[in-house]
């Protein structure tokens, strides 16, 4: 008699590999980097400081002084609206809101000339981070019966990145660049669905009582690497054109762990309590491919005080893979972004992007996939100090960004549709899902 309940609890466990609220989708759901987080991004043909570790290592071989970026910090807050969170097959419905915060260094660089036409960059970054709570509630009324249904989700991700990148600058016109770049991630899940129902009036006999409780939490590690490459070329005196590409990611390690359990308890029931409880752990070191590679190409127009201006597309092809739970599609990205110098000590950045979302839609309930739309506007400060004779460098600069990202998707998500005649039988239901991002970025760095 273990049917019913272990039903729910697989349905559950279903829930949790796509359960996560939609997300930025092009892997840049944070930008990194200071002129990368004032521009959308759109630097791949102009980067030449310490983040052309992440975005192309062609550009570090036009780096021409050490340079540190000790701190690169982000606060974001989204916000979810779903109008019909949980609906049920009566007609009722319950929406759902939630405010997520985040906040986290995004990025710590560090950038040294090895030779004249050679230049090293290592950096770590945190391209995706994800903090979540919600709890939503739907309690109905109707033929004496009152039923309710009480459903709790949260989510903790972070992906870690590590990057180690040579840039040679192989003519004065043309550079290129390679890289090894590692990715950890983390991603804890719970879930919980307690459902209830009974008379309206305690008094009246005979009636029957159900009440199902469903808990799930899910762990979960991932160790990937992909090999990164980058060229930037001078097409003339002002305009430059940058290519990149990153080989497949490949997954060679992933640990999971599973805990939970599920209840169905009956006053009128044959058995009383039907349950079940799970403990599946699951550990693999093989290869899996997460990601089928990333290409992108980028038209830079660049002015004689350092203005730019920068157009770029990115893609990625499509790459389904069981094992690894993955199943993405084809998708192409556009940036466009501008750097103008205020004054020689004050610079603007600013710029529009596409952040459109690879992941096939889900079936399952809870879970949201949808494309981004927004914008970057940020302020650079820097300050150049003149260091005495036989010092290393003949000066030293300090630098401080501030930048705000605005993203909107209206996304999709498959609401959970309940039933007031069988409490424990839930399907999914298509909804809409509003998100709101913000986010501000705060940096700073030193070059000499």
């Amino acid at each position: 008699m273990l049917s019913r309940g272990q039903g729910l609890l697989f349905l559950v466990g279903g829930y949790l590999a796509v359960a996560a609220p939609a997300h930025a989708g092009n892997d840049d759901e944070i930008l990194v980097g200071n002129q990368a987080s004032m521009t959308a991004g759109a630097v791949s043909a102009v980067v030449d400081d310490s983040s052309a570790t992440w975005y192309n290592p062609a550009g570090l071989g036009a780096v021409d002084a050490d340079q540190i970026d000790v701190n690169g910090s982000c606060y974001t807050l989204r916000s979810y609206s779903a109008p019909g969170f949980i609906t049920s097959t009566t007609g009722e419905t319950h929406a759902a809101s939630v405010t997520e915060f985040v906040s986290m260094p995004t990025q710590i660089a560090y950038v040294r000339q090895l030779a004249e036409n050679l230049t090293l960059g290592l950096g770590y970054f945190v391209p995706q981070a994800s903090n979540l709570i919600l709890r939503e509630s739907l309690f109905l009324e109707q033929n004496g019966l009152a039923s309710g249904w009480q459903l709790t989700l949260s989510q903790v991700r972070v992906q870690h990145t590590g990057a180690l990148a040579l840039g040679f600058a192989l003519s004065p016109h043309v550079r290129m660049g390679v890289s090894l770049v590692g990715t950890y991630q983390e991603d804890t899940q719970a879930v919980s669905i307690v459902g209830l129902q009974g008379p309206v009036d305690a008094e009246v006999e005979g009636t029957q009582q159900v009440a199902v409780f469903s808990t799930l939490l899910a762990t979960g590690t991932q160790v990937g690497m992909e090999v990164g490459m980058g060229l930037q070329i001078e097409l003339g005196p002002r305009w430059r054109l940058g290519l990149t590409a990153r080989t497949p990611r490949l997954q060679f390690y992933q640990a999971t762990e599973l805990s939970g359990a599920t209840a169905l308890a009956s006053t009128l029931g044959e058995a009383g309590i039907n349950g079940a409880i799970i403990e599946p752990d699951e550990t693999r070191i093989d290869v899996d491919m997460t990601r089928a590679g990333r290409v992108g190409a980028a038209l830079a127009w660049r002015g004689v005080h350092g203005d730019w201006l920068a157009l770029e597309l990115d893609g990625q092809p499509g790459v389904s893979s069981a094992p690894a739970e993955v199943d993405r599609r084809l998708v192409i990205n556009a940036r466009l972004g501008g750097y103008h110098r205020l004054t020689e000590t004050l610079a603007l950045g600013a710029g529009l992007f596409t952040d459109r979302s690879p992941d096939e839609p889900a079936r399952d309930p809870i879970s949201a996939y949808g494309d981004f739309y927004g914008a970057t506007l940020g302020l650079e400060y820097s300050d150049r100090h003149q260091l005495a004779p036989g010092e290393r460098g003949d000066s030293i600069s300090f630098s401080t960004t501030l930048a705000l990202r605005y993203a909107f998707s209206d996304a999709t998500l498959n609401d959970l549709k309940v039933d007031p005649n069988d409490i424990a039988n839930f399907a999914a239901e298509r909804g809409q899902l509003l998100v709101h991002e913000l986010t501000l970025y705060v940096g700073a760095g030193v070059s000499f």
